[in-house]
């Protein structure tokens, strides 16, 4: 699904293109280098850069499979046996593994076929004004390029117009970046839940430094006369 309507909302641009140069070069850009914390959990980039760049905004979505489309009409036969259910349950079982088997291949050939496209972007020295110019680079047309993107995703996932250049800006709004002046990521909700889920993460987030902090604050109270008070300020 496409929407170049709501590409005003984000305003991802150059820090050439915007009234905010300097904001943007100084907190808005990701390092193409990546850091230690960008590495976590033993991915290139836990942050998902350097984003692919798009000609306008897209939205993918998961793609049904015929027996997901058709439903099981086996729930209409009335009580089966447990041999029958034993039976159905496996089968179910056999055919979740075989469908995260494909989903899993997909993604890895869509990975790799991205994999120079990445690199690209990745490259200090490389730069492309347009995807168009980006994509002959890589020999790949629009279409594989977004079939590449559909497959790599899983449910649905918004990507904003952004140009090739940009792909390692995080996408903010000028004005509230001039007010906030640091580092910010703006992005739609597009589901409830995972909004709810993201908002308590950061809710329940365990301070360590603090928690060390308090811990040497007691330890030291025991040691010497001094009480929790003064020992904080």
């Amino acid at each position: 699904m496409c929407n170049d309507s709501l590409t005003g909302t984000y305003r991802v641009r150059s820090p050439t293109q915007t009234r905010t140069p300097k904001i943007v070069s100084e907190v808005q850009v990701h390092s193409r280098n990546h850091s230690k914390s960008c590495k976590k959990g033993n991915v290139e980039c836990r942050f998902g850069f350097p984003k692919l760049p798009m000609d306008k905004m897209i939205l993918t979505y998961d793609t049904p499979s015929p027996d997901e489309e058709d439903g099981n009409d086996d729930d209409n036969d009335g009580v089966k046996d447990d041999n029958e259910e034993q039976s159905r349950r496996g089968n179910e079982a056999k055919s979740a593994g075989k469908k995260k088997a494909a989903l899993v291949k997909k993604q890895r050939e869509a990975r790799d076929k991205l994999k120079p496209l990445r690199n690209l972007l990745c490259d200090p020295n490389a730069s492309f004004d347009t995807l168009t110019e980006l994509l002959e680079k890589c020999n790949l047309t629009h279409q594989q390029y977004l079939d590449a993107v559909f497959d790599l995703t899983i449910g649905s996932v918004l990507y904003i117009k952004r140009r090739p250049n940009d792909c390692c800006i995080n996408a903010y709004n000028p004005v509230l970046l001039r007010a906030w002046n640091a580092n910010m990521d703006i992005q739609y909700v597009i589901d409830d839940y995972s909004c709810m889920a993201y908002m308590m993460s950061y809710l329940s987030k365990p301070e360590h430094e603090m928690t060390e902090h308090l811990k040497s604050v007691v330890s030291d109270v025991k040691q010497r006369n001094v009480n929790e008070r003064d020992e904080m300020i």
